[in-house]
């Protein structure tokens, strides 16, 4: 019978052997130190100092000391005197200091792959495992990358998000301190939705894509159209703001109907617009619009002026132009009347805008 088996080298008790329990009891000690087999480290190269009684150390490459010669063997001390293990192909370990778990190929130990631990319910990258959240990373990269065609692979990434049901939600969201801004994706419905908050309760959509259409909707884009509800008279020769007063449209409240006036919620290009009616009151006037901006700017390309032929409730004008304004700048339509005093009819007196940039 051979001193040691084969696989882990435990102690044989031989025939007539004198006191079998010194070689039972070594053969136990080597048990308990590899069966479930957890070491302390993987990275030390020489005993560290404080080491305990029973503890294991995966010796690393470079050993000194009373390691020296031992690289990649199980160190264990016992009775204050270190003992060494070779470890056989296929062992694992797992490493306290870095929660990792390792193998031996022969060679040399390395981290366990995806496919080595096999049917994993939950992993925590750079944390502890979450079992909310089965995957979960601490990190500040990641990178996906296709296996390339010289790899063997086909040169893609595909990455597939599935839900179950119409009813149920798929996509991403984008969190700061864990409070949520922004979800991108299928959220209670069929439509791929991007959506945002600022409190993390109500979201607003930016837009979102119908599937049967492909239709883009653009719901809180800044919006607006108002008009006049009365005869505004404006005295000859004078430019006065008219009093688009009534809202038919006002998306995100950029037309205030009080000021007669479209607020720029943001900065960008907008199309602004702006339409008037002739209404007679003596004489034939020279109708005149133009776009104002901050109460005191002319819109460069927006004055218009009708001197032909006035017919009373016919004779109309339009005027509109792309402008470049900042968050909080106004716009206003102006009306001014050559030579007689002279009215700008209701209804058909508007002003629209939206931003487009």
């Amino acid at each position: 019978m051979p001193d040691t088996t084969n696989r882990l080298s435990l102690p044989t008790i031989l025939p007539a052997q004198a006191q079998k329990h010194v070689t039972h009891n070594e053969a136990l000690q080597i048990l308990d130190a590899i069966v479930q087999l957890v070491v302390v480290s993987d990275d030390q190269v020489a005993p560290p100092f404080g080491a305990l009684d029973d503890e294991v150390y995966i010796v690393a490459p470079g050993a000194t000391g009373d390691w020296a010669g031992q690289s990649g063997a199980l160190a264990i001390l016992q009775g204050g005197a270190w003992m060494f293990l070779v470890p056989r192909p296929g062992w694992r370990a797992m490493v306290l200091s870095r929660n990792t778990m390792v193998s031996f190929d022969g060679t040399a130990w390395s981290a366990m792959t995806a496919s080595e631990l096999g049917d994993v319910q939950s992993i925590g990258l750079g944390q502890a495992v979450d079992p909310a959240a089965p995957f979960a990373a601490t990190l500040n990269t990641a990178t996906w990358s296709a296996v390339t065609v010289g790899d063997g692979g086909s040169g893609d990434m595909n990455m597939v998000l599935n839900r179950e049901g119409s009813g149920d939600d798929l996509g991403f969201t984008f969190q700061t301190s864990f409070t949520s801004q922004a979800v991108l994706g299928q959220f209670g419905s069929d439509e791929i939705r991007l959506s945002v908050s600022d409190d993390g309760i109500t979201f607003r959509d930016g837009w979102s894509v119908d599937l049967a259409s492909g239709r883009v909707a653009q719901p809180n884009l800044p919006r607006f159209k108002a008009h006049m509800n009365f005869d505004q008279l404006v005295l000859a020769d004078t430019w006065a703001k008219l009093s688009v007063n009534t809202v038919d449209h006002n998306a995100q409240g950029v037309f205030d109907a009080t000021t007669n006036r479209f607020v720029a919620p943001v900065m960008g290009t907008y199309l602004i617009g702006g339409s008037i009616i002739f209404v007679k009151d003596f004489g034939v006037p020279r109708h005149s619009i133009r776009l104002v901006k901050n109460g005191v700017t002319e819109i460069y390309g927006t004055f218009a002026e009708n001197s032909g032929g006035h017919v009373d409730g016919r004779t109309g004008m339009t005027t509109h132009t792309l402008e470049m304004l900042n968050a909080g700048d106004t716009v206003e339509l102006q009306g001014h009347s050559r030579i007689y005093d002279s009215y700008f009819g209701a209804n058909h007196t508007a002003m629209w805008g939206v931003l487009i940039g």
